[in-house]
């Protein structure tokens, strides 16, 4: 009988034996990449039922308000946890936040706390029921998404929705209620976004122009929009704490160039003559240039020589003002 025993044994041992190694082993491949984005802190009331207020501006600060939100964003990445931000290249570029903000992400509203995949992300919700869609897209790893509510606020409208940077401006506020009802009392204030000066203020005493219909008119000068192109943020106050905000974004008129005989004329544009001193280019005949229309973010104007050689005896010279973010 102990001989059974041992035979049996011993033909066990034999096929697992014969069992390639490979059997044992789990491939690295079975470790499915995940990734997640979770909010720790949504900056309004209960820090983590994805619910937000629209936040509360204070009157002649000029400083647009806005929440602190904070997340975290996570993933394995081999069977290894792994935390977005700690590699130098995970940076702020791959998050988007899409929805109802006053400005979109970037390095000066966006930072990584360079603990545990956390982020900070200062941000102005504008429209009681709207949304702000965070996302990650970490090259790699994949995908997540994360969405907050806006709860309590005012719907402010603008028309129109932009101005002509450095012309007169008339535009009209419309605030109204979640149910659309037009808000007859509200206090609408104006303010320049980077330069922090409120510059007009409009009281709702329900008449024509001061909240008659939820309509609030402002009439402003050229010298309200300060000595750069901005954005305009009008907040407006529906007692007892509701707000919301609406901005007007610049244009600039088109940009007319000319070159001359291998010579740059002077560069004008609406806020006043610029010029560039006379440089030599190119000693042969320059071909006539179009009028360059750009387009308008905030900063600074920043103007830009670019010459192209198209040939020996031609040259294409472009002279383009361009506003850069």
């Amino acid at each position: 009988m102990k001989r059974f025993h041992v035979l049996v044994l011993c033909t066990i041992v034999l096929c697992i034996s014969l069992v390639p190694c490979q059997a044992w082993v789990i491939p690295a491949s079975s470790f499915s990449n995940t990734v997640s984005l979770t909010i720790l802190d949504d900056g309004s009331g209960n820090a983590t039922d994805l619910l937000v207020d629209i936040p509360s501006y204070i009157p002649g600060s000029a400083q647009t308000p806005a929440l602190a939100i904070r997340f975290s964003i996570e993933g394995t990445s081999g069977g290894a946890q792994r935390f977005y931000g700690d590699d130098p290249w995970e940076d702020w570029k791959n998050i988007s936040l899409t929805g109802d903000v006053l400005t979109p992400l970037g390095p000066q509203n966006l930072w990584y706390s360079h603990t545990r995949g956390e982020w900070m992300a200062i941000v102005t919700p504008i429209t009681p029921g709207g949304t702000l869609n965070f996302t990650i897209n970490w090259p790699g790893n994949g995908t997540a998404s994360q969405t907050l509510h806006v709860v309590n606020g005012t719907f402010v409208r603008s028309s129109p929705s932009t101005f002509l940077y450095l012309k007169d401006i008339s535009t009209v506020i419309t605030v109204t209620d979640v149910d659309g009802e037009p808000l007859k009392y509200c206090d609408v204030y104006a303010f320049r976004m980077n330069d922090s000066v409120e510059f007009a203020v409009n009281h709702g005493t329900n008449s024509v122009g001061h909240g008659k219909n939820g309509e609030y008119v402002f009439s402003l000068n050229a010298s309200n929009e300060g000595g750069r192109p901005q954005n305009l943020v009008f907040a407006a106050h529906w007692p007892p704490d509701f707000w919301g905000y609406v901005k007007l974004e610049p244009t600039i008129a088109p940009v007319t160039v000319q070159l001359i005989r291998g010579k740059l004329a002077n560069l004008s544009i609406d806020n006043g003559t610029i010029s560039f001193k006379a440089v030599n280019i190119y000693t042969c005949a320059i071909p006539s240039l179009n009028t360059t229309q750009y387009t308008t973010h905030e900063k600074i104007i920043i103007h830009k020589i670019i010459i192209a050689f198209i040939s020996q005896r031609y040259i294409l010279g472009i002279c383009r003002a361009a506003v850069i973010a």
